[in-house]
């Protein structure tokens, strides 16, 4: 943890991904992570689902 002292920094700029930035990230992502882990379940006899749009 970096330690704070003072007053919060305004500098600090946000960064918002573009939508299709997102989009592939979970599609490169976080869905092959989903798809694992279904897996997983799915051989301890869960039910899975996986609804992506």
């Amino acid at each position: 943890m970096i330690p704070f002292h003072g007053k919060p920094d305004c500098r600090i700029l946000l960064i918002i991904p573009e939508r299709k930035s997102v989009r592939g990230f979970m599609k490169s992502v976080v869905l092959p992570a989903i798809k694992s882990l279904s897996r997983e379940l799915e051989e301890q006899g869960v039910a899975v689902g996986i609804d992506f749009d």
